[in-house]
């Protein structure tokens, strides 16, 4: 049977938490939910899963046709309730059962220390705008191989979605939570061509290379 993307990410996810206990709605209406989220009439989010005082709430979008900011603010409200927490997943990891690591695996853990602490020496000498560059892809592995070893659905979604997801989990410190996603738009400026402020390129590297020191299984050397 041929069923659409978002459908059979439901199916995926359903089948994934399922397996770990949880209770799942799909499409919950606002009878689910103790608090306003904005979900009434035809738009739900596409599945709830609940164990205990555990509440996961999932939105699956096609990623071409996602805005962020009104979810950042349905995130950014149900965050303040204790033992609920939001998800946003998009259809690109949906692949046939059939086909496993069709999409690759991430790097493992060895990979990315040696490519961080190549990207840290680099940063150390200077030239924070090509230093930026550098960084950030370790940067986005490792945040993204935190998600998926913790069964953090979130591996695939743009950088200011995961930062937060692992904020709200935990992962990430509000300190450098803040100074990564400051860090994201920089890097978007950089990597696009256009002019950022000298200051603000160096404090994106010094996020970038704090990041990677705080949150690498082993120690790596430390950008000046």
């Amino acid at each position: 049977m041929i069923v659409d993307a978002i459908t059979a990410k439901v199916q995926q996810l359903r089948e994934n938490y399922e397996k770990e206990g949880f209770e799942i709605i799909e499409r919950p209406g606002p009878e689910h939910f103790p608090f306003e989220v904005g979900y009434r009439g035809h738009y739900r989010p596409a599945m709830l899963a609940r164990r205990g005082d555990e509440n996961y709430i999932f939105e699956v979008r096609d990623p071409r046709r996602t805005s962020l900011e009104p979810l950042m603010e349905r995130m950014e409200e149900i965050r303040k309730h204790a033992g609920w927490r939001f998800f946003l997943v998009t259809t690109e990891d949906v692949v046939p059962h059939d086909a496993p690591g069709l999409q690759g695996e991430p790097p493992p853990w060895p990979d990315l220390e040696r490519r961080a602490e190549q990207a840290l020496s680099f940063a150390a000498a200077g030239a924070p705008p090509i230093a930026l560059l550098l960084l950030w892809p370790s940067v986005e592995g490792v945040l993204r191989k935190i998600a998926l070893s913790n069964g953090i659905p979130v591996d695939l979604l743009s950088a200011p979605f995961l930062i937060t997801a692992l904020y709200d989990q935990g992962f990430i410190s509000m300190d450098a939570y803040e100074s990564l996603l400051k860090a994201v738009d920089i890097h978007r400026s950089v990597v696009h061509g256009y002019d950022a402020p000298a200051d603000q390129v160096a404090d994106a590297v010094r996020a970038a290379a704090d990041v990677l020191h705080e949150m690498l299984p082993k120690p790596v050397e430390r950008a000046a």
